[in-house]
C-alpha cells in the first residue's frame, strides 16, 4: 500500500473534541454519533459535507498506551456559519501529506493504521512531521460497504 504524496494548503475545521487513550479508542464512534447531530447546523445547504477525523500527532513523542490524545470529529469551517456551543475551531497547517486509502469497512481501519505506523513509517526514506493527521470522509465513504474508502492524511517532511 503506497501512499499518494500531496501538498495541502492550510484550512480550518469545526467540530467536537474529546480526549482518548489507546485503551479508549473504541469510544470514538460515540464522539461521531454526538457530532453528527450538529451537521445540520454546520451545513451550507450543499448536502452532506466532507467530514474529518483529526488529531495532532508528534512523531518525536513516544506513543504510550496510556498517553492521551485529542480526537476531533469535524467538518471544514465555512465563514458565516454560526458555531454551536460545545464545538471548537482548529487550524490545520499547510503541509505535505502521505495519503493512504483505506478500503473496506471501519472494523478493518486498525489494520491500515498498523501498516502506516508499524511498517511504512519505519522505512528509511520516510520522515514523519508533527502536525494534524486526519481521516477524510467524502462520498467514497459508506460504513456498510466493503468498497468504502477513507483517505488518511499523514504529515511528512
Amino acid at each position: 500500500m503506497e501512499p499518494k504524496i500531496v501538498e495541502k494548503e492550510a484550512f480550518k475545521i469545526v467540530g467536537l473534541r474529546k480526549m482518548f487513550t489507546a485503551e479508549t479508542t473504541k469510544e470514538i464512534p460515540e464522539l461521531w454519533n454526538q457530532f453528527m447531530a450538529h451537521i445540520p447546523q454546520l451545513s451550507t445547504g450543499e448536502g452532506m459535507p466532507v467530514c474529518y477525523g483529526a488529531c495532532y500527532h508528534d512523531p518525536s513523542q513516544p506513543m504510550e498506551a496510556s498517553a492521551e490524545f485529542e480526537q476531533i470529529a469535524a467538518v471544514e469551517f465555512k465563514e458565516g456559519v454560526e458555531i454551536p456551543d460545545g464545538l471548537i475551531v482548529r487550524d490545520v497547517e499547510d503541509c505535505k501529506y502521505a495519503v493512504f486509502t483505506h478500503k473496506g469497512k471501519l472494523g478493518k481501519l486498525t489494520d491500515t493504521y498498523n501498516y502506516i505506523y508499524g511498517v511504512w513509517s519505519q522505512r528509511e526514506d520516510v520522515k514523519l512531521k508533527a502536525g494534524h493527521m486526519f481521516e477524510y470522509y467524502d462520498e467514497h465513504f459508506n460504513p456498510e460497504s466493503n468498497e468504502s474508502e477513507i483517505f488518511i492524511y499523514v504529515p511528512i517532511e
